[in-house]
């Protein structure tokens, strides 16, 4: 396994050179293992021309020795003053399989001492197998190094990190990459044949020993599906030990469950070698993840977060999906949006123009339990909008800006319509363009859907009597949709709430997708704060609002006063909104209660 060269973005990012030399000067190491060790060869003492062996599992869990000769050091290699150590096959096996994916952290040894790991593969397609190798002693300094990766360049730069999705559609990974992507960590994700749920034995005397030369793997997702990263340990000192020569994922201190793995095979390839790894049950703990190695330890493994999805689709027996996710707050929305789309996605879409409709359940620690939902029209669109929903939503939870009760499970509810699919609005028409303060203007909606679907829906939108004359504008579509229109008032909500429980009622305050609605609306600039209303304000009192000393920072923008609307439950997912302008026309009738934006609308 191989890292990406780049710099990761905010807390996760590389301090300079000064504070990596000094974590290195200091020397600090893991507890239980000595900075200094007298079976560790120092870098500095090994010359060009040096032979020595690599230690790894090319198939089952059989060590093999790969003869490597040392070419020479590269200063500064891996990051500021952490030397990379370059080694080239020389043996016909080496030189075959080449520097492979999975074999990262196989140690090398100078006759009987330990020089460091297996690390980084340098180049492709290239005519010798090149190696480069993270000494030991930067390896058990790891936990005063700094997150991130090395910022490698030029030709040395090592091909990237792949992690193995076993389980997992193509599509699905390939969404995994881009949501990695937008949180700084630009890793490939392969579907590289692995089998879930390959259990060490039962028997101590047939479990894997889980030592220096074999297998380990850094689990996200483990169960019914799995991913993660096979790499190779390193050292072992009693239960903790070292990994992989280079980062995981850069997060620092982490907690994440370590399993053995067995290699099914190695494949040999000019471009990239990999090995075919079979994951076995977590059995440990992955406490670091710095720029030199993982650490972790042999024992109870962290407690995940426990995924259900319930697939039902009419006439069909109902199945139940269970996995577990990595509790990270970075990582957990990704993993359970991914893995929710991708069971959805490879259950329940044999219909083309099926429609699929999300209920998903968050149970919390103190008892409290949240539900939001998601819909499409098809398997392709409500794969998107579960990704979207599930993703966006566990952020919320994950990195609230109070500290809110832990989430101790997740229950999805996959349910898939008849054929016929969703529906979406063809047109729109109110039964008058002009209307006066205490009418009614009755809008009539055509909606229509796959397979020749229609069905006409009709909304009555009460003018209350206090309407001033003007312009305004009669939103129609679905009350999450519409809601985007007004800016985003839940946000801000959300963004003001004083407490966690507020914080939590702003969450369960969002608006269906199922639900058709009128919205009559007047086009008025104003702001939300604090969780109220001020509209209609004009823009230089934005400006004072929110530069004056200690102004108001949680502020939103809203770009519309709600004045009325009409609701109407369709069961079904609706797509598209219609605007249509409307002339309100004097007299009106003054009242004490202005009309005002209600504050439990979302974005």
């Amino acid at each position: 396994m191989t890292p990406t060269p780049f710099p990761p973005p905010g807390a996760r990012s590389a301090p300079g050179a000064l504070v990596v030399l000094l974590a290195l000067a200091l020397a600090c190491t893991l507890p239980g293992i000595a900075a200094s060790h007298p079976d560790w060869i120092p870098a500095d003492e090994v010359r060009t021309g040096d032979r020595g062996v690599v230690r790894t599992v090319l198939q089952g869990r059989e060590t093999v020795e790969i003869e490597v000769e040392i070419l020479g050091r590269i200063e500064h290699g891996i990051g500021p003053g952490i030397p990379m150590i370059l080694g080239r096959f020389v043996d016909e096996s080496g030189r075959w399989t080449g520097v492979a994916a999975g074999m990262s952290g196989s140690p090398v040894w100078i006759g009987d001492r330990l020089l460091g790991a297996v690390s980084y593969s340098i180049g492709a397609f290239t005519k010798e197998p090149i190696c480069g190798i993270t000494p030991i002693e930067a390896m058990a300094a790891l936990e005063e190094l700094p997150a991130g990766r090395a910022a490698v360049e030029g030709r040395l730069a090592p091909a990237p990190l792949a992690l193995v999705g076993a389980g997992f559609a193509p599509e699905a990974l390939a969404n995994l990459e881009q949501l990695l992507a937008a949180r700084g960590l630009p890793v490939t994700v392969a579907s590289i044949p692995a089998t879930a749920g390959s259990a060490p034995a039962a028997s101590p005397a047939q479990a894997p020993a889980m030592l220096p030369g074999e297998p380990v793997a850094a689990l996200l997702v483990w169960g019914d599906l799995v991913l993660g990263a096979t790499g190779t340990i390193t050292w072992r000192d009693g239960d903790e030990l070292l990994a992989f020569g280079h980062p995981f994922l850069g997060a620092g201190k982490l907690a994440l469950p370590l399993a053995p793995a067995e290699i099914v095979w190695t494949v040999p390839s000019l471009f990239n070698s990999f090995k075919i790894s079979r994951i076995g049950a977590p059995s440990g703990v992955v406490e670091q993840d710095r720029l030199t190695a993982i650490a972790g330890r042999l024992g109870a493994p962290p407690a995940g977060i426990p995924m259900t999805v319930r697939l039902e689709r009419g006439g069909r027996t109902a199945t139940l999906h269970e996995v577990h996710l990595a509790r990270d707050r970075m990582l957990t929305p990704v993993l359970g949006a991914v893995a929710l789309a991708n069971v959805a996605a490879r259950q329940a879409s044999a219909e083309r123009d099926e429609a699929l409709r999300l209920d998903l359940r968050v149970r919390l620690a103190d008892g409290r339990e949240l539900v939001t939902e998601a819909a499409g029209a098809n398997p392709g669109a409500a794969q998107q909008a579960f990704i979207e929903e599930v993703n966006r939503y566990l952020g919320w939870l994950i990195s609230a800006p109070h500290e809110l009760p832990a989430i101790t499970s997740l229950e999805a509810r996959v349910r898939a319509t008849e054929p016929a699919g969703g529906l979406e609005i063809v047109r729109a028409m109110p039964d008058r363009l002009v209307a006066r303060p205490g009418e009614t203007v009755n809008v009539t909606v055509d909606l229509e859907g796959p397979r020749g679907l229609a069905r006409r829906v009709a909304l009555p939108v009460d003018i209350p009597g206090s309407t001033r004359p003007g312009r305004y504008v009669l939103f129609i579509g679905a009350s999450r949709a519409v809601d985007g229109k007004f800016g985003n008032p839940g946000e801000a909500r959300r963004r003001s709430a004083g407490t966690a429980d507020a914080y939590l009622d702003a969450l369960e305050a969002r608006a269906p997708v199922t639900v058709l609605e009128a919205r009559l609306a007047l086009p008025a600039e104003g702001i939300i704060a604090r969780g109220s209303a001020f509209p209609a304000l004009p823009g230089t009192a934005h400006l004072l609002l929110r530069s004056r000393p200690g102004g108001e920072r949680r502020m939103y923008r809203a770009r519309y006063l709600e004045i009325a609307r009409t609701t109407r439950e369709i069961g079904r997912p609706i797509d598209r909104v219609v605007a249509v302008a409307l002339r309100v026309s004097g007299p009106f009738v003054r009242s004490d209660e202005a009309p005002g934006i209600d504050e439990e609308t979302s974005e």
